[in-house]
């Protein structure tokens, strides 16, 4: 509306300020320099908008690997021939070479060196170099065969070429939801709040809310290893198997057939609609759990080869004697108990004095710790 200030139902594309930040994001405090002005700003050492300057990485030049060898550690002498880490001539030499050498002959301490260049750093030129290192796990038969197969490896490849072509946007997940665990006799009840899928813009997707479901697990250690039951298309145990899982009503579901990790497609769900709560009655009193929660988006079947799925991370932190230090906010460890005798659940008294329509509530109390005495709630 050509006021200098973008409304939630204005299009605002990239022109968000030097912060990055757009309008519909949570940590937005409003507009910045260079919000709204309709032209694209760069400050060096301040910031940039999307898909400008510092940020266009995918207009820079893309080098590739020009140099590579893997091979026996050699003497460790100052020597000008020697490649060792600290004969700088050899190694400059080594690097510089235009060559590609693996190593096939015994198995011992080997040196690894990969470079790209070179190129010329003018002074006063600020220039930004990235790198990029893939790790998969691929059949030992295809990696030892004549044609060095290795599916998974060159599936990452696609996938970061993508990445760095939409300038390192990587897909993000839903905004992180804050699990609730309370227990009870012979259950623990779940809950937990909303933000993720009323509150998820991913800026990858320009900025779209692509929040499809949430998935909770349950464990009884604290890395979550016995909830990690479902191996990819290699037979090795890679996800974790949900107790509960609700997704929306989007025609959306079923497993992907895009961003496949492994072989594996991505379970998006049943099309159950979306819940905020979950009461787990397959739980033992005395007994310690660890709950976790993930909201999942619908990924990008588009892009690429497509991009898989992305959910949030479990993150239990545990000190050097394995006791937990920290835990994130979407996990619980909750233990349940029998009430104490002569407990009384709390109750709620609803004031339908001023109620305007002619409905009826009735309240329901799932996370009775969040109740606090004599408070007075609206909902």
């Amino acid at each position: 509306n050509n006021d200098g200030i973008y409304q939630v139902t204005e299009f605002f594309g990239d022109d968000i300020g030097l912060d990055g930040v757009a309008p519909t994001e949570l940590n937005y405090t409003g507009p910045d320099e260079g919000e709204g002005n309709h032209k694209p700003d760069y400050v060096e050492g301040v910031g940039s908008e999307p898909n400008f300057a510092v940020t266009d990485v995918s207009e820079s030049d893309m080098m590739g690997l020009t140099a590579f060898r893997l091979f026996p550690v050699p003497s460790h002498a100052q020597s000008n021939s020697s490649w060792w880490f600290k004969n700088d001539e050899a190694m400059w030499a080594l690097l510089g070479e235009n060559i590609l050498e693996e190593y096939m002959d015994q198995i011992s301490n080997l040196i690894e060196v990969f470079a790209s260049g070179p190129f010329p750093l003018y002074k006063g030129r600020t220039e930004r170099i990235s790198m990029s290192e893939l790790h998969s796990y691929d059949p030992l038969e295809g990696l030892n065969s004549p044609a060095h197969t290795a599916p998974a490896l060159y599936e990452l490849k696609k996938i970061v070429q993508v990445i760095y072509e939409k300038d390192y946007r990587f897909a993000q997940p839903p905004k992180m939801p804050t699990l609730t665990a309370t227990p009870a006799d012979g259950k623990v009840i779940l809950t937990w709040d909303n933000i993720s899928d009323t509150r998820t813009r991913d800026p990858f997707l320009g900025n779209i809310n692509d929040f499809e479901g949430y998935k909770l697990f349950r464990a009884t250690d604290k890395y979550f290893a016995d909830a990690e039951v479902i191996t990819d298309g290699y037979g090795t145990p890679m996800f974790m198997k949900p107790i509960f899982q609700c997704d929306l009503k989007d025609g959306k579901f079923g497993f992907t057939d895009f961003g496949l990790v492994n072989g594996v497609g991505y379970n998006l769900g049943s099309d159950t609609g979306i819940s905020h709560v979950f009461v787990d009655n397959n739980v033992m009193n005395g007994r310690t759990y660890y709950y976790g929660l993930v909201a999942y988006d619908y990924g990008a079947p588009h892009i690429g080869p497509g991009i898989s799925p992305s959910e949030n991370n479990l993150v239990v932190e545990l000190d050097e004697a394995e006791e937990v230090r920290s835990i994130g906010k979407n996990v619980a460890i909750v233990t349940p108990f029998k009430p104490a005798a002569g407990y009384k659940q709390p109750d709620i008294t609803i004031d339908e004095s001023n109620l305007p329509g002619g409905g009826k509530i009735v309240p329901t109390i799932l996370a009775r710790s969040s109740i606090k005495k004599d408070h007075r709630y609206q909902v």
